[in-house]
């Protein structure tokens, strides 16, 4: 009877998949007694480490087991007899509080999942390298004082997820984990990486917290499946320029580095789409950056007198920056399609030559009545405060407008001349306008994007007849 173990590569949970052959009942049995009653069709089982000895003496009778959830009440130690379940594919010890592993648990040749999350483990058998199917191993919360050299004998690993309090480098053959695609460090006295972690020619996700890593090797920029790179850390004073290098990299997380360490040649990044910063040190953003040709999200908490760059506004492909935790830019979702809103809100006050507000009864289709000129100013109060000089001219055709403005827009440092054509719904001098800033002169002034909504109401005596 066949029984295939599969483990989802990349999946944050890890969880494995023991699927039988249809003979084979597909539920987890968590009952001692109906387990051996029905001992030839078990593949699934959760028992408690009180049963583990009838088990491991039964074995025979659960020829088709595969997936064991182990219940250990705080045990130090689950024992020896775990190793003659040489069937199993899945293994489950998580918050037990075991404080050992035995050395027989590698004698599991054919185990593809282990989860340890969530015990008091110190340590991991010398000889853990022996789990060569191994795909994925869940080491979270514990309290590992280092990792064993035969880590690195695992060449089948796609996961790798730990947090050590004394180790301070890697093992200098890591790259031998060529079929990893997440690999997540943890650990204050972790100061070196190995050159050989640019051999990591599958790696998909490479995350650092809290840790003292003084520098990442320049062989980083080697990994070219890397998509998403995550780093907590306040001690690594320069990113390698090689990360420029990365052609696959999607997505860019930093916490705590500072200005020094954020090198120009992100910009080289061809399909990074998410670009986060939290680093209250930082008042400068690279200009260079703008060049970024896919970036559709950036997100910066930094020092409050740092400015963004007025080329960011201009981004291509730019959905939503955000900006100490003020949402200061975003495109509009429906039919507003690819119209955006500035980041600054702006009052408008101005006077109409002809203007007549309508009732609804007054609404006649096809009915073109023009409105005639509009002279205004608009006030951005914003970050900077801005002013914007308007002349428009809008037509009227039931409550559907149609709208051009011509705007001369000033933060008395800079100036910008602008063309907006709108398209709004207007009922008793309310009225709703998407448009286009399109740019005349000074395309890279600060503060007004390429989008415009608003909202006007039209303040005439004859709204309160």
């Amino acid at each position: 009877m066949l029984v295939v173990c599969n483990v989802a590569a990349g999946a944050s949970t890890q969880e494995a998949e023991c699927r039988p052959a249809a003979s084979v009942d597909d539920k987890w049995y968590e009952s001692w007694s109906e387990a051996l009653r029905n001992a030839d069709k078990v593949y699934k089982l959760k028992i408690d480490l009180g049963n583990l000895q009838r088990l491991a003496a039964a074995k025979d009778q659960f020829h088709h087991l595969c997936s064991l959830r182990l219940r250990c009440h705080r045990r130090d130690s689950i024992g020896p007899a775990i190793g003659r379940l040489k069937s199993l594919r899945y293994l489950n010890l998580s918050g037990n509080g075991l404080r050992v592993l035995p050395d027989e648990i590698t004698e599991l040749r054919h185990l593809r999942h282990l989860n340890l999350r969530g015990n008091k483990l110190t340590g991991l058998p010398d000889s853990l390298g022996r789990l060569r199917e191994l795909r994925y191993i869940g080491l979270g919360d514990n309290k590992l004082k280092r990792l064993p050299a035969s880590i690195v004998d695992l060449v089948n690993l796609e996961m790798l997820e730990f947090e050590v309090s004394e180790q301070e480098e890697l093992p200098t053959d890591l790259g031998r984990l060529r079929s990893l695609r997440i690999l997540r460090i943890a650990g204050r006295r972790m100061k070196r990486l190995p050159a050989s972690i640019g051999q990591l020619s599958n790696l998909r996700v490479l995350q650092f917290r809290d840790v003292s890593i003084k520098a990442l090797p320049p062989s980083i920029g080697n990994l070219r499946s890397l998509e998403e790179l995550w780093i907590w850390s306040d001690t690594i004073p320069r990113l390698p320029a090689s990360i420029g290098d990365l052609p696959s990299l999607r997505k860019i997380f930093l916490s705590g580095v500072n200005r020094a360490a954020l090198p120009d040649e992100l910009s080289r990044l061809p399909e990074l789409r998410e670009l986060t910063i939290f680093d209250h040190r930082l008042r400068e953003i690279p200009a260079a950056w703008a060049d970024l040709p896919r970036v559709e999200y950036l997100y910066f908490k930094v020092d409050s007198t740092c400015r963004i760059p007025p080329a960011f506004y201009e981004l291509p492909r730019l959905r939503r920056l955000t900006f100490n935790g003020r949402r200061s830019y975003g495109r509009m979702p429906g039919f507003f399609g690819g119209i955006h809103y500035s980041r600054n809100w702006f009052i408008e006050v101005g006077w109409t030559d002809g203007y007549e507000p309508y009732e609804l009864q007054d609404l006649m289709p096809h009915s073109w009545t023009p409105q005639g000129l509009r002279f205004a100013l608009e006030v951005r109060p914003g970050d900077n405060g801005m002013l914007g000089a308007k002349l428009a001219w809008m037509e009227v055709a039931a409550i559907f407008t149609g709208s051009a403005h011509l705007i001369y827009y000033t933060d008395f440092h800079g100036q910008s001349i602008r063309l907006r054509p709108e398209i709004g719904l207007m009922l008793r001098g309310a009225r709703l306008a998407g448009g286009l800033n399109l740019p005349l002169f000074n395309r890279r002034f600060d503060g007004v994007s390429l989008g415009s909504l608003s909202i006007q109401i039209n303040l005439h005596p004859a709204i309160f007849d």
